[in-house]
């Protein structure tokens, strides 16, 4: 059995990734396995044809595909993205297709889900017949119990393989969408600008980006505070992280290109609005080239913006793992959810009426009290594991560490000496049989005293 390897880590072999897909090199030798260094060498498959061929020969001849990647930034990295975009282009489906795929990640599980979600989805795309994958937590692979997980996951792996008629059950559609057309849509009265407020927006539209390029003049003409573009199309981005962490102790990203600048404005803006038109399922590779430079922030929540959106134009109401991330990203970064307006209904009047509502809601917003959503699971659980993370690394991520320390973020609730003292109080009363009758019976009037005394107090 032939199985090639489609390496998506920047760090190639010396990544942790590569690590896991050694191991399996090692457990089953029956197998004859071999890699392409996609991350490592994404320029040169972009730039010289005859080489990206010959990748295609080399995926041709394979009996199974694994994508292997790191997770960055909720998804896959820009440049496996890049990858995945030129297969597409470059007809790599007639290689592909037929053939048994799936998916191996190394991460910190910090929405590893979505990422694994995404190769599912432009495997199907690309004619794979898919096997659920395997998320590797980052350390797995040095203890046995993880091992032997990984080491079981393989094996079953490779059993559906031989089988042949025993793949994944999950079924994922394919994208059946077509687009309206908003060239019909009236462009408004330019309102007039205040200069009191700074807006953003960070867009990788391309002239022939018609519904995009539209949504964005309906925005900037209505809304009534001056709106500067980022073109991702016309800023020099050398490349997008590598993972090296050079940036841990708060240093500027090695790279020397315009990003650093352009997320300065980023970064001191009051609204934010990515926008952006979905290529495979996503974001297009520059755009999350963009995002995954992100990381030369560490974990620290830097932007300043209050209000953070997206004008996405594509089918994203078929696409939820990338509605997730939009929604996620929002909150990780502690921004008030402006809103995530896409062109996906077919009728192009609500895409005009929803462009109207978020620019009615920043503005009352702005005038407002200036409240903020509660975090969901989708922050919070984020945001646990960006804490632990940070906690257990701020050695090489001591920047974080000191940012987290500073703005209090290490909020282990086995550090709060009075939360352990009454939970160790209430442990202790539960053994005692009268206390506990007790206690179970006042269980519900007890947990709502506070709550009284508060509305009480207010009233």
């Amino acid at each position: 059995m032939n199985i090639l390897i489609l390496n998506g880590s920047p760090h190639g072999i010396g990544g942790v990734t590569a690590q896991y897909t050694k191991y399996l090199e090692i457990k089953f030798p029956k197998y004859r396995f071999q890699t392409i260094e996609i991350a490592k060498k994404i320029n040169k498959l972009e730039r010289d044809i005859d080489y990206f061929n010959v990748t295609l020969q080399k995926i041709e001849i394979a009996d199974v595909i694994i994508w292997a990647f790191p997770v960055y930034t909720m998804w896959v990295p820009s440049q496996l993205k890049l990858f995945i975009e030129l297969l597409f282009q470059r007809n790599g489906k007639k290689v592909l297709e037929g053939k048994i795929a799936t998916g191996i990640s190394s991460s910190a599980n910090f929405y590893d889900h979505t990422a694994h979600d995404y190769i599912h989805g432009i495997s199907v795309d690309l004619g794979l017949r898919y096997v659920r994958g395997f998320s590797a937590e980052m350390r797995d692979l040095l203890y046995e119990h993880g091992r032997n997980n990984f080491l079981g996951f393989a094996k079953d792996f490779f059993w559906k393989v031989e089988k042949d008629n025993i793949l994944e059950d999950r079924t994922i559609p394919a994208i059946n969408w077509i687009p309206a057309d908003l060239q019909k849509i009236s462009s408004p009265k330019v309102t007039d600008k205040d200069g009191s407020k700074r807006i953003i927006i960070i867009s990788d539209a391309s002239p022939e980006d018609y519904n995009l390029l539209k949504m964005l003049e309906l925005f900037e003409r209505q809304v009534s505070f001056i709106v500067e573009r980022i073109e991702l199309n016309n800023i020099e981005i050398k490349g997008g992280c590598v993972g090296c962490l050079r940036c841990g102790n708060g240093d500027a990203c090695f790279y020397k290109d315009d990003y650093a600048d352009a997320f300065e404005k980023v970064k001191n803006a009051d609204i934010v609005i990515y926008a952006g038109t979905i290529k495979d399922r996503y974001y297009s590779a520059r755009f999350k080239k963009f995002i995954d430079r992100y990381f030369s922030n560490g974990h620290r929540h830097v932007l300043k913006a209050g209000l953070l959106g997206h004008i996405v134009s594509g089918p994203l109401n078929q696409l939820s793992p990338m509605r997730e991330t939009l929604e996620a990203h929002i909150e990780v970064t502690h921004c008030q959810r402006l809103g995530v307006v896409s062109d996906e209904h077919p009728d192009p009047e609500v895409t005009a009426k929803n462009i109207k509502n978020m620019v009615q809601f920043l503005e009352h917003w702005i005038v407002s009290s200036q409240w903020q959503n509660s975090p969901t699971f989708l922050g919070v659980g984020g945001s646990k594991i960006f804490r632990d993370l940070v906690y257990a690394n701020r050695g090489v991520m001591c920047a974080d560490y000191n940012f987290y320390k500073k703005n209090k973020l290490l909020n282990f609730p086995n550090k709060n000496f009075f939360n352990k003292l009454g939970s160790r109080i209430l442990l202790i009363m539960q053994h005692i049989p009268a206390i506990q009758k007790k206690i179970k019976g006042n269980m519900n009037n007890n947990r709502l005293k506070p709550y009284r005394k508060i509305l009480k107090k207010i009233n």
